[in-house]
């Protein structure tokens, strides 16, 4: 349907389309963080964005919303600090990441396109990713606990648990 690398989309790929969902990126748990590395994660997300908005520039399109995803690494480490969104950003590589992404995705704004960013932190599922990683020395007796229970990270976590489950 597209690739990135050679700027290439189907064209019918936004025939119909109101919303565009942008959740596209490089996994950032997967592989050491050499600069290679860095930049891939960093290009997955700003090239791809680049990409819808080119073809939406180039043709005509019912496209109003485009909601992308973001992350909580936008913040920083900032250890049991409570974080409004409105906080200013870290100064890590999560966090640029994240600048560079909401910024890439900020310039629909210019041709008039309506723009959501979510920051959501580990998204946690039993196919993959962050959680068979995190289970793996639960299940050998290893494991700690990952948050304080006071901090309000379990109900936010069973939340998205449940959110992420349910509208699959």
């Amino acid at each position: 349907m597209w690739d990135v690398n050679k700027n290439q989309i189907d064209d019918k790929a936004l025939n119909g389309v109101d919303t565009v969902i942008h959740l596209a990126g490089a996994n950032v748990a997967e592989g050491r963080w050499s600069q290679k590395r860095k930049e891939e994660i960093i290009k997955s997300r700003t090239k791809s964005i680049a990409l819808i908005y080119n073809t939406l520039k180039n043709r005509a399109h019912k496209v109003k919303t485009v909601i992308s995803a973001s992350g909580t690494g936008y913040y920083g480490d900032r250890a049991d600090q409570l974080l409004p969104e409105d906080s200013a950003p870290g100064t890590d590589f999560l966090a640029n990441v994240c600048l560079q992404w909401e910024h890439a995705v900020d310039a629909g704004e210019s041709f008039g396109l309506r723009i959501a960013k979510l920051r959501t932190g580990v998204v946690l599922d039993a196919n993959g990713g962050a959680l068979v990683k995190i289970a793996g020395p639960v299940k050998w007796g290893v494991g700690a606990p990952w948050a304080a229970a006071n901090n309000g990270c379990h109900g936010s976590m069973s939340r998205m648990l449940l959110t992420c489950t349910f509208t699959r």
